[in-house]
C-alpha cells in the first residue's frame, strides 16, 4: 500500500480506493493499480482471454462460467491457464506474469467467464 501512497482505510484489503470495482486484494492479484480507475487486468483477443497473475507461492487462479449472469450459477470451467506472451509491451515486475486461457467461441450463445484467485 505504501508504494501507491494509501493511507487510512484506503489500505483495507476490500477498499476500492479508485472506484473501479476492484478491492485492493484483487489489484494485488491481478497486477492492478489501486490509485488508477482504468482497469486493465483482463484482456480479450478472439477466444483467447488473458489476464496477469502473481507469482507467488499459494496464489491460485481458477476460470469460472456461467450462461446467466442474473441466476447463476459459476461453475469450474476445466481449461488450462498456461503463461502469455506480452502483446502490449508492458514491463511487469518480477513477481508477476501473464496468464491466459482459451474459451469457446460460438455465435448465438452467452457465456460469461470470470477468474477467481486465492491466497493459501
Amino acid at each position: 500500500m505504501s508504494a501507491w501512497a494509501l493511507s487510512g482505510s484506503n489500505t483495507n484489503t476490500t477498499a476500492d480506493p479508485d472506484k473501479d470495482g476492484f478491492d485492493n486484494s484483487a489489484e494485488y492479484a491481478f497486477g492492478g493499480n489501486p490509485t488508477d480507475p482504468t482497469p486493465y487486468l483482463i484482456n480479450i483477443a478472439g477466444p483467447n482471454i488473458s489476464y496477469v497473475g502473481l507469482t507467488n507461492a499459494g496464489t491460485n487462479y481458477a476460470v469460472q462460467n456461467t450462461t446467466n449472469l442474473s441466476t447463476g450459477p459459476w461453475t469450474n470451467y476445466a481449461t488450462a491457464v498456461t503463461n502469455a506472451t506480452n502483446q502490449l509491451n508492458i514491463p511487469l515486475p518480477a513477481y508477476y506474469e501473464r496468464l491466459e486461457f482459451t474459451v469457446p467461441v460460438t455465435s448465438g450463445t452467452n457465456n460469461f467467464y470470470r477468474v477467481i484467485f486465492s491466497n493459501q
